[in-house]
């Protein structure tokens, strides 16, 4: 017999639901953990429980099926961090809390070992515990989920378990896995705004954010931008000068601070017109202050005039000293973006850099010296445009640094290759190529300029200093 075409349609369209529900009844049923980035697996047919068992913690329980001696049971946990410890180091006093928990007289952690988890570190090792004549068997893992919390994970059973019962316990700490993957993360500006430096008697404190405020100044006034070595060595300058050089200075620094912080409302081109008025009035001071001998005032004016001197080419045509050193900081803020970690510049380093950099400039052509100067002008405001970036921009960015340097790039003028799509994508690129801090820096120093000022424009204009 012959069944009508719409009834053949709905009996395939039933069967197929019936496959599709079953295949999703087989999935496994992943669980979030509360309050990080993190899932497990929960154990197929295992009772479920969950609760807080003390202040910021939290968890979930699977207990097996009862056996004839013991019980099989696997847990994950969330829990703060109360210390820098490196991720081997918690996980042995979370194996420890493990054995009490369950009873133990004693535990091993064989197979010890530290990893990363898509960027995040970690550790696991199988885990056994000895409570009494009961011997337990498993394995336990722990994760840095959030930047202030853990999640462990672990199972255990009696080793004459079932097979497929002792194959849950083994199995699901590995089952804890990030949700979504993590990356080095710039730290803004160290240092608190409202520090007091000085507070004489009589006098209103003079606090960080008034040194900054001149700072700024004396950047606008001077037409340069500051290395961030610099930076600090001019700082520490004025900071000498607000405690020994007298009341007039604090007044002056304060001034400073007060007048610009008033100017907020304004457009961002009015004030750094005004930061640039105000930078060359305390120039005038400071000349006049050297002339008498002013200790301080004399070393600004040696910082700031080594600074406009040759660093790479000539003074006609290359880079002054400030714009060579904000280029090799520029370099090392997008290198750390590839190589995952902070990459500090000793004076060593530096001083090998600068090298590479000025035989670098003898071998671009004008387009390039064009290119490596523009990118001088938007280094010194990676650090800031990046904390006020988009997730999105910020990924980009990301991606773009992996995609220059990992990735490999076709004959001259054609299209650069494609950068990762997503996080995941950017994660596995980065976790598959890995390379030295060095590395990145000496690769990013070699590539084109033209390409280190397109990841530059890819951030936010540069906000007015606060």
């Amino acid at each position: 017999m012959r069944l009508p075409t719409g009834v053949l349609l709905l009996a395939v369209a039933a069967l197929f639901g019936v496959v599709t529900a079953r295949a999703g009844a087989d999935a496994p049923r992943q669980v979030e953990l509360e309050g990080v980035k993190a899932v497990v697996t929960a154990p197929e047919g295992w009772e479920q429980a969950t609760d807080t068992p003390a202040a910021g913690q939290w968890r979930v329980v699977f207990r097996g099926p009862k056996l004839a001696k013991g019980g099989a049971q696997c847990e994950a946990r969330v829990f703060p961090v109360k210390e820098t410890q490196e991720a081997v180091s918690v996980l042995m006093q979370a194996a420890d809390q493990v054995s009490r928990q369950v009873g133990g007289d004693g535990f091993g952690v064989p197979e010890l070992r530290a990893l990363k988890l898509e960027g995040r570190p970690a550790a696991e090792a199988q885990l056994v515990v000895q409570a009494g004549s009961l011997r337990l068997e498993g394995r336990i893992r722990l994760l840095r989920a959030a930047g202030t919390a853990w999640a462990m994970a672990w199972g255990l059973a009696p080793p004459d378990a079932p097979p497929e019962v002792l194959a849950v316990a083994r199995g699901f700490a590995s089952s804890l896995t990030p949700s979504e993957p993590a990356f080095y993360e710039p730290a803004p500006p160290a240092g608190d705004p409202e520090e007091t430096i000085v507070a004489p008697p009589g006098e209103d404190p003079v606090r960080r954010r008034h040194l900054q405020a001149v700072i700024d100044a004396l950047e606008a006034g001077s037409g340069v931008r500051l290395p961030q070595n610099v930076r600090a060595e001019v700082y520490a300058t004025l900071r000498e000068d607000a405690l020994h050089g007298g009341a007039a200075a604090r007044s002056a620094y304060r001034d400073t601070a007060r007048t610009l912080h008033e100017a907020r409302g304004e457009s961002a081109q009015a004030q750094q017109a005004l930061r640039a008025e105000v930078g060359k009035r305390l120039f005038q001071a400071l000349e006049a202050r050297q002339e008498s001998g002013h200790a301080p005032a004399q070393r600004l004016a040696l910082i700031f005039g080594l600074g406009r001197q040759p660093g790479a080419g000539t003074a006609e045509d290359g880079l002054t000293r400030f714009e060579v050193e904000v280029v090799l900081e520029g370099l090392a803020f997008l290198g750390a973006l590839g190589a995952d970690q902070a990459l500090e510049l000793s004076v060593a380093r530096r001083a090998t850099l600068r090298e590479v950099l000025s035989a670098r400039w003898k071998a671009l052509d004008a387009e390039g010296r064009a290119a490596l100067k523009r990118f001088a002008t938007a280094a010194p405001a990676l650090a800031s445009t990046w904390q006020a970036a988009t997730p999105t921009q910020r990924f980009h960015v990301r991606a773009g640094v992996a995609a220059l340097v990992l990735l490999p790039r076709g004959p001259a003028g054609t299209a650069p290759p494609a950068p990762p799509a997503d996080l995941k994508a950017l994660r596995a690129c980065l976790d598959a190529n890995p390379r030295a801090p060095e590395a990145w820096l000496e690769a990013l120093q070699a590539a084109p300029p033209a390409e280190l000022v397109r990841l530059a424009d890819l951030l936010p204009s540069e906000p007015p200093p606060k």
